[in-house]
């Protein structure tokens, strides 16, 4: 049986795991493919690109993730809390 609340926890789950990631890494860019693929290597249950997705959103709620969209409609996330280089 499919538990929403266990879906929330994974999802908080994924956010605080990117977000640390980020911590690590300020200067880290990549897709939702990329950031399932490499940056969440160490949670423990399967992460499916619908749950980054939605933490991904909350990260950018929050001001911790920022989204940019590529020319070739290709969407990259990195940290919303890197300031630029003079």
């Amino acid at each position: 049986m499919h538990d929403i609340a266990d879906d929330e926890s994974e999802v908080t789950a994924i956010a605080m795991e990117i977000e640390q990631y980020l911590k690590q890494h300020p200067r880290s860019k990549d897709s939702l493919e990329g950031i399932r693929s490499w940056w969440l290597s160490c949670v423990p249950f399967a992460v499916t690109s619908f749950k980054v997705e939605r933490a991904l959103e909350r990260l950018i709620l929050r001001g911790v993730v920022s989204k940019e969209l590529l020319p070739d409609s290709r969407v990259i996330y990195s940290s919303a809390r890197l300031k630029p280089i003079s």
